[in-house]
């Protein structure tokens, strides 16, 4: 029994005689422990061994005049406390236990747990012991004389991993700003305050909030689980001039062409070529793939778009009126084939360009060789992609083109169901509209050719 008079149970007893075991039984919290054996005369007596968390707390000779054998233990409970560099439970699951040099049969001691980072090891027999806390390859220990140093003690969680962050654009593309800072929380408390992207921090595994600010507004935001050294990335609110510029340039060059072409200062032929080119170039910067989805309660919106220029797909989602932006996860293999598309589209802009040097230098079968394989490039590009993207939606959708309900993670934690419809989008469809010109370009020039020679 204990100092209170309390049975205590899980204590292992033994009878043995000559190192031959005879009889083993586990004590209770109920009854007593009964254990009835034979006593012979030229051996009379067995050995009672009782082990208890590890220790040896019995170990005397029983004769057979004896019939009642009282155990009496002192037993106390320690409560342990773990906090992390910041003063904040830990993050993760840790696992803290105790051994103690004292064991005859050493083994690790197992806590209760309380509430996080809170822990009590109760029904400890008076020892010294080793507490020790570990999660991956970090460990922290330190030694506790038990009743001595009390029935409570406190221990630091060691841990930490380095977290870096990558900045985006709403399109994806990396930024450099200096005018860029990041405030890290946790817990609502402020961590690290207007720091450079640039820097990596060291911080103990935990939920922190990484919000990305520029003249004191917030611009973007992230939530992330520290279990490990981690680069994150965080796509912000900022706009990309490139495509609005590119876009605008191409749209008034089209006008531009049109209007030429009807005061008639070049001929059909040339029209069509420099409105593939510039179709061409529009579509790098429209998305090929999206997904829109929605639900109406809760108000939330999902968007997905992929674009070649960059090789990214931006994920959007509304709720409760403030946008999130996150760069979808995608395979390496598949980012790299878009990049070779790209190239390809870049090398049939190349050819078509190619294609206008006037014929005192270049052939016209020569010339008719590069629409040709101008014609070839973009049909092969749109091609690859719809099969490759098509791919990529089997995972998750099951096809490239749909419609469905999906289940979709909205910020506050909540899965929500959204009607959603998905396919190719405008760029895909301006590359092949762009072959298409092409092609009746190639028509214009062999009738030309082959009836009316003229001119170029």
């Amino acid at each position: 029994k204990d100092q209170e008079g309390q049975r205590i149970k899980n204590i292992e007893l033994t009878l043995t005689r000559n190192d031959t075991l005879f009889l083993r039984n586990i004590t209770n919290d109920d009854n007593d422990i009964v254990m009835s054996v034979n006593f012979k005369f030229f051996e009379p007596y067995y050995v009672l061994n009782a082990h208890y968390k590890g220790f040896n707390i019995y170990n005397k000779e029983i004769t057979m005049q004896r019939k009642k054998v009282d155990i009496n233990l002192d037993l106390f409970d320690l409560t342990i406390n773990v906090k992390d560099k910041l003063g904040f439970t830990p993050g993760v699951n840790v696992r803290p236990f105790l051994t103690s040099s004292e064991m005859d049969n050493p083994i690790e001691l197992i806590p209760e747990e309380i509430k996080t980072g809170e822990y009590v090891f109760k029904n400890l027999l008076p020892a010294r012991y080793k507490l020790s806390i570990s999660y991956g390859r970090f460990s922290d220990e330190m030694f506790i004389d038990l009743p001595d140093d009390g029935d409570s003690a406190s221990i630091n969680f060691s841990a930490d991993f380095n977290l870096g962050a990558k900045l985006f654009d709403s399109r994806g593309n990396l930024i450099h700003d200096d005018d860029l800072k990041l405030d890290i929380l946790r817990a609502g408390k402020t961590i690290f305050e207007s720091i450079s992207p640039d820097e990596v921090v060291a911080l103990p595994p935990g939920k922190y909030t990484v919000n990305v600010y520029t003249n004191g507004k917030i611009v973007g935001s992230k939530v992330v689980e520290l279990t490990n050294d981690k680069n994150i990335n965080i796509v912000t609110k900022l706009e990309s001039i490139l495509p609005g510029l590119v876009t605008g340039l191409v749209l008034v060059f089209i006008i531009e062409i049109i209007v030429l072409f009807l005061f008639k200062k070049f001929s059909l032929n040339t029209f069509l070529k420099l409105l593939a080119i510039s179709l061409v170039i529009l579509s790098l910067f429209q998305p090929w793939w999206a997904l829109n989805a929605h639900s109406d309660s809760p108000v939330a919106e999902k968007s997905s778009e992929m674009f070649i220029v960059p090789q990214t797909m931006i994920e959007s989602i509304t709720y409760e009126d403030e946008t999130h932006l996150e760069l979808a996860t995608l395979p390496e293999m598949f980012t790299d084939f878009v990049s070779i598309l790209l190239f390809i589209v870049y090398s049939g802009i190349i050819l078509l360009g190619v294609s206008f040097i006037p014929n005192i230098l270049l052939k016209r079968r020569f010339f008719i060789v590069l629409i040709s394989a101008s014609i070839i490039f973009l049909t092969l590009v749109a091609l690859a992609f719809s099969f490759g993207m098509s791919k990529i939606c089997e995972i998750s959708l099951g096809s490239l083109n749909g419609e469905g309900t999906l289940n979709v993670l909205i910020p506050n934690g909540e899965t929500v169901s959204m009607s959603s419809t998905w396919g190719l989008e405008s760029g895909f469809y301006l590359c092949i509209f762009s072959a298409l010109i092409l092609i009746a370009t190639g028509i214009i020039d062999f009738i030309r050719k082959k009836k009316w020679p003229k001119k170029f």
